[in-house]
């Protein structure tokens, strides 16, 4: 879920910055109705009471669901202030500091075009939304008719890049994510030790397919160090 998400990169935060725990509180609204299907009958009809009942679960839901809003908007108001503070800390190891870029040239550098193909090979046709921001792109490459090669973008929803999907012929051959992911978190907290926290725009994964089927997972930074490469093996079930 979100929210353990955020207490697990808060607790990495907190650790790196020897800071005091955040003391979580569960101020949860209670109720004292709890709910009970009531059999429709003629008198419940005439005493309106599934309308009360459906009003007050309404009532219930949005006291419950503007709770967690709150709890979440906290959540990451806190993680906000943690990594400014962060940023203004000197990192012993500069060695393993992973450089962090937010301009587009800089972010796209050292990423092919397709991952077997040359740039500069071939024509492209560039699709953008109104604004101008990169929908697709399909491209082929001389004496290569028959295979149509697309680069899908997504973005995040401060309008940065957060996925970019090839495919030839609509088959998915690779795609490459931008930012923090569940499996290059794992990766790098196994090669790293527990106080190393890289930024969240800072590294991008590079996922290759087979046959349908993630095959590789290849980490890098943004200034085009290799941090390490995942191979999966498939048996034939």
């Amino acid at each position: 879920t979100h929210e353990k998400k955020y207490r697990r990169v808060i607790s990495r935060y907190e650790d790196e910055l020897d800071l005091t725990p955040y003391q979580y509180t569960n101020d949860r609204p209670r109720f004292d109705y709890i709910y009970h299907a009531a059999d429709i009958t003629d008198e419940t009809i005439e005493n309106d009471i599934h309308r009360i009942q459906a009003d007050l679960a309404r009532t219930q839901f949005i006291q419950v669901y503007k709770y967690y809003r709150k709890r979440l908007d906290n959540y990451k108001n806190y993680l906000v202030a943690m990594r400014e503070l962060y940023k203004c800390k000197t990192i012993e190891n500069k060695d393993n500091k992973v450089e962090f870029y937010s301009n587009f040239p800089e972010m796209y550098q050292g990423i092919k075009l397709f991952h077997d193909a040359m740039n500069d090979a071939g024509k492209m046709r560039v699709h953008r939304d109104v604004l101008g921001k990169v929908l697709y792109i399909d491209w082929s490459e001389e004496g290569e008719a028959d295979n149509t090669r697309r680069r899908d973008f997504e973005y995040f929803t401060d309008g940065t890049v957060s996925r970019l999907t090839d495919k030839i012929n609509d088959e998915i051959v690779s795609e490459t994510w931008f930012g923090e992911n569940d499996i290059a978190e794992n990766f790098i907290n196994y090669i790293f030790s527990p106080s190393f926290i890289p930024q969240d725009y800072s590294y991008f994964t590079e996922v290759y397919y087979f046959q349908g089927k993630p095959s590789a997972y290849k980490f890098t930074t943004m200034n085009d160090h290799v941090i390490g490469t995942i191979y999966r093996e498939f048996d034939e079930k």
